[in-house]
């Protein structure tokens, strides 16, 4: 597209790089990147010398704005330059060295042969002079006799062969010197540990360079040929793979994946973005784009590409890949079948007994994780009992992260302050809670479509959905059948199965099954009347008490409460 022919917007904004128009990021701010942080307008001054000139009018204001497409076109380029200016590093270090300088054969003692004059000059490495140089006659040979009074006492050593046309230059001798330099130098053994140690470092990198093109030629093949789709997860949200956008349904995820990245150049982009962690995908729709033809399996979809399209991938390399059926309605593990609701419980899980590649693992407890820094934030966190003891009030805890929570919880209370009040919660999630209902942040709501109920967290959500409005019971007792919603509501059931009543009153002795019934029957004890009705000022022990006391006496609970 020509300049002249770009029309320019106010909203949402323009890319000072490509002139594309969205929701892009800021190049004078600083983001985090794999663990760096980055700022754009440094990074095109320092790798191409260009400044980005700033306008308080226009499109973006006094903004200046860069796409996620120009970002990574960017970041590859100054990892080249970072790249380039390295390996220029290295060759002068390996110069000074003298790793290149030609190795020399120095023979100790004459080599015995039918002719001495003739083996010497004839084995010689002869190096050829330009045929425009003109010699003396001093510098010719005037015979055999003379050739052989030269070079009788002279022990000749291989010369570079130059391949030029011309006449030979005479050899000369090696200096005494020079000699003792090179055979001290052929002496010096040619493997060390640090030689192995390099050498080792640079096979594992040939072999991790060689293993990210294979997975990025697998990944090409995959998602150029088919609908299978990748993506992130991070802080409990679907993120896009290519520009990091977060989405908290698995739809939205979807949608904006085929609609934002179709025409995205998936060689280049995979080529900077596969790491050394196992790739996620999402393979809930698997439809091959060559013949459209449907999938339910995706080894089985592998196999159709290698086999009628004959397209060329290690199969091998699938180990690196994470593949799940994303859904908001629940979803299962592709290994084992266990049942998830929600995706991050389903990841924890498939790292923990289903991660076969490169596999980390605690020596102390045998957990399993992606990555070695997963390794040690779990050894630091669980199994670390160096700084137990807390300094503010002197409580000692089994291990960091326990010291953590206590600390956070009584008395690191500004992480617990309200930013818009002065109220201090007492957890975070309450923190979160206060902020969603009492300043109504949006950011932090999840309302419910059918309702105007308003919740905190998705699960709460879902659940609520499933109990009012879809009264959908999906947990079945295995004794007698009775149906509940969740887990949590199966094992108070199963209590009705179990003759054991292992809660006792100590007043007076009697037992319950459930340490719940057990509280309430001591508010008899301790005439704890809670719950006091408003109308007639009488107190009741238990809440069904005072609701049969309302139906009974002041026609109904509809508007009522209790003190």
């Amino acid at each position: 597209m020509e300049f002249n022919e770009i029309v320019v917007k106010e909203s949402p904004g323009l890319c000072r790089c490509c002139l594309s128009e969205g929701c892009y990021k800021d190049l004078g701010t600083e983001y985090t990147w794999m663990n760096e942080t980055e700022v754009y307008a440094d990074m095109l001054l320092e790798c191409f010398d260009i400044s980005i000139t700033q306008h308080n009018e226009g499109p973006n204001g006094p903004n200046r704005l860069i796409c996620e497409v120009c970002i990574t076109r960017l970041r590859d380029a100054c990892n080249f330059k970072k790249q380039v200016m390295d390996s220029e590093k290295k060759f002068i270090d390996m110069m000074g060295r003298g790793e290149f300088r030609p190795k020399m054969l120095i023979y100790q003692t004459q080599m015995k042969c039918e002719d001495p004059v003739v083996e010497q000059i004839e084995n010689a490495n002869v190096e050829y002079l330009e045929d425009e140089i003109e010699f003396g006659d001093d510098d010719l040979l005037k015979d055999s006799d003379s050739v052989e009074a030269s070079v009788s006492d002279i022990t000749v050593s291989a010369l570079p062969i130059k391949g030029k046309r011309g006449r030979p230059r005479k050899a000369t001798p090696v200096k005494p010197e020079k000699r003792a330099k090179v055979a001290k130098m052929e002496d010096k053994p040619k493997t060390s540990k640090a030689v192995a140690k390099e050498n080792q470092d640079t096979e594992e990198k040939l072999i991790e360079k060689q293993r990210k093109d294979d997975l990025t030629r697998l990944i090409t093949v995959i998602l150029e040929n088919s609908t299978i789709l990748p993506f992130r997860w991070s802080a409990n949200k679907y993120m896009c793979y290519f520009c990091c956008c977060s989405f908290i349904d698995s739809s939205k995820l979807k949608q904006h994946t085929i609609e934002e990245h179709k025409d995205a150049k998936l060689r280049n982009l995979l080529r900077t973005l596969v790491s050394r962690s196992r790739v996620k995908l999402d393979t809930s729709e698997i439809i091959c784009k060559r013949c459209n033809r449907q999938f339910l399996s995706f080894d089985e979809f592998l196999d159709h590409l290698s086999l009628l399209h004959e397209l060329k991938f290690k199969k091998e390399l699938t180990d690196c890949l994470f593949t799940f059926n994303l859904s908001d309605d629940g979803m299962s593990c592709h290994d084992c079948g266990q049942e998830f609701r929600f995706f991050g419980p389903l990841l924890k899980h498939a790292h923990k007994y289903h991660n076969r590649y490169k596999t980390y693992l605690c020596e102390i407890c045998g957990q399993g994780f992606v990555a070695k820094a997963n390794v040690d934030s779990h050894i630091r966190n669980v199994h670390s009992f160096s700084s137990g003891q807390c300094t503010k009030c002197d409580k000692v805890f089994r291990n960091n992260y326990a010291l953590q929570i206590h600390f956070e919880k009584t008395h690191k209370t500004e992480m617990l302050k309200c930013p818009k009040c002065p109220e201090i919660l007492a957890s975070k999630y309450l923190k979160k809670r206060h902020l969603a209902l009492e300043h109504d942040d949006k950011k932090l709501q999840f309302n419910c479509d059918e309702c105007n109920r308003v919740f905190t967290m998705k699960s709460r959500l879902v659940q609520h959905k499933l109990r009012t409005h879809l009264k959908q019971k999906t947990v079945a007792c295995e004794i007698c059948g009775f149906k509940v919603f969740n887990n949590d509501l199966l094992r108070r059931h199963m209590v009705r199965h179990n003759d054991t009543r292992p809660f006792e009153c100590e007043y007076c002795k009697k037992t319950f099954q459930r340490k719940k019934t057990l509280e309430v029957h001591k508010r008899i004890h301790t005439n704890d009347r809670r719950y006091m009705c408003k109308e007639c000022g009488r107190a009741f022990v238990q809440v069904t008490s005072w609701k049969l006391h309302m139906r009974v006496h002041h026609g109904g609970t509809e508007g009522a409460s209790w003190h």
